[in-house]
C-alpha cells in the first residue's frame, strides 16, 4: 500500500523522483543499499511483480486504483503461494500423512 502511495504522487514530486532513480539505480546493479527499495525488488521477483510496476513507473497514468492494486497484488501473492504449497506438499515425502489430512490449502475443520 505504501508503495502505491508513493507510485501514485505527482510525477514532478520529489518524494516520487527520488523514489525512482533509487529504484533504477538498484535495479541496473550500480548501486549497493539497504532498506525499502532492496526490500521492493525482492517482492516483486518472488511474486511476479516486474512488468506490473515498470509498467507503472514507465506510464505513471496506467496506475490503478487503490483497490484495484490491492487485489492484483493479493492475486499474484495467492496464486505464487498456492504453487509453493502445492509442489512441496506433492513433492516432499516428509509431507506424506499431512496431504492425506489436509490435501489443499484451505483452513483445516478440525472440531
Amino acid at each position: 500500500m505504501f508503495l502505491h502511495k508513493i507510485l501514485s504522487l505527482d510525477v514532478h514530486s520529489t518524494t516520487r523522483n527520488i523514489f525512482v532513480k533509487r529504484y533504477m539505480l538498484y535495479t541496473s546493479n550500480k548501486t549497493v543499499m539497504l532498506g525499502f527499495i532492496p526490500d521492493i525488488c525482492k517482492i516483486r521477483c518472488i511474486y511476479g511483480l516486474q512488468t506490473f510496476i515498470n509498467n507503472v513507473l514507465i506510464c505513471p497514468t496506467s496506475l490503478p486504483s487503490q483497490l484495484e492494486w490491492k487485489r492484483r497484488v493479493k492475486d499474484l501473492v495467492l496464486t505464487n503461494e498456492q504453487y509453493s504449497w502445492t509442489d512441496r506438499i506433492i513433492n516432499d515425502e516428509d509431507f506424506h500423512m499431512f496431504r492425506t489430512v489436509q490435501p489443499s490449502i484451505a483452513p483445516s475443520v478440525v472440531f
